[in-house]
C-alpha cells in the first residue's frame, strides 16, 4: 500500500489542527551538522489531545543514528504507531519513517519509507525537510525548555498551506 505525507496529513490534521499559515518555513539547503545536534530529543515525550494519548520516545545518539518511535492511543487502545531512524551520511542528516496501524501493518510500501532531510539545525531545534515527489512537507522539533518539545507538521495540500503543532512534555521517571 503507498501512502503519501499528504495522506497522513489528511488523517491527523482535522484531529488535531490549529489553522492554516501563510508563514513560510526557512531552511538552509547546505546544513553541515552531526548526529549529537539532535540529542535535545532523546527521552519519552507525552501530550493528550481530545482525550487521545500521544508518546514519542527518542534514544540517545550511537553509531551515527538516533531511533525512535510515536505511539497514538484512542478510547483505549492503539490507533497508530510510528517508527524512525535518523542518520549521518555522505548526504547530510536523513530521517526516515513508517507508519503502522494497530496489527502493525506498514501503511507505506516495502521499499518507500517516508524520508526527510536536515534543512535547519540549532541547539534546541531541528528542521526536515520532506525528499520525494509532490508538495514541500516539514517536521520541525523544538526544545522550548528541558520538559517541553513542540513538534510541528507543515505542507500544503494543494494551494491551502496546514500547520499542527504537538505541544509534549517530558514524562517523569518511573
Amino acid at each position: 500500500m503507498h501512502i503519501t505525507i499528504g495522506l497522513v496529513f489528511s488523517f491527523i490534521v482535522p484531529l488535531v489542527a490549529i489553522g492554516d499559515s501563510n508563514e513560510s518555513v526557512s531552511k538552509n539547503d547546505n546544513i553541515k551538522a552531526d548526529i549529537e545536534g539532535l540529542s535535545f530529543l532523546e527521552g519519552r515525550w507525552v501530550t493528550e489531545i481530545q482525550g487521545d494519548s500521544l508518546e514519542e520516545v527518542w534514544s540517545s545518539p550511537a553509531g551515527g543514528t538516533i531511533i525512535g518511535m510515536f505511539r497514538w492511543i484512542k478510547k483505549g487502545k492503539v490507533w497508530l504507531y510510528e517508527s524512525f531512524a535518523i542518520a549521518e551520511g555522505d548526504g547530510g542528516i536523513t530521517m526516515w519513517f513508517r507508519h503502522f496501524d494497530a496489527k502493525f501493518s506498514c501503511w507505506e510500501e516495502k521499499d518507500k519509507p517516508l524520508t526527510f532531510k536536515l534543512a535547519h539545525l540549532t541547539k534546541n531545534e531541528a528542521l526536515f525537510e520532506h525528499v520525494g515527489e509532490g508538495d514541500a512537507w516539514f517536521i520541525r522539533y523544538r526544545l522550548a525548555d528541558e520538559n517541553s518539545l513542540t513538534v510541528t507538521l507543515e505542507g500544503a495540500k494543494g494551494s491551502k498551506r496546514k500547520k499542527t503543532e504537538f505541544q509534549y512534555k517530558r514524562a517523569k521517571q518511573k
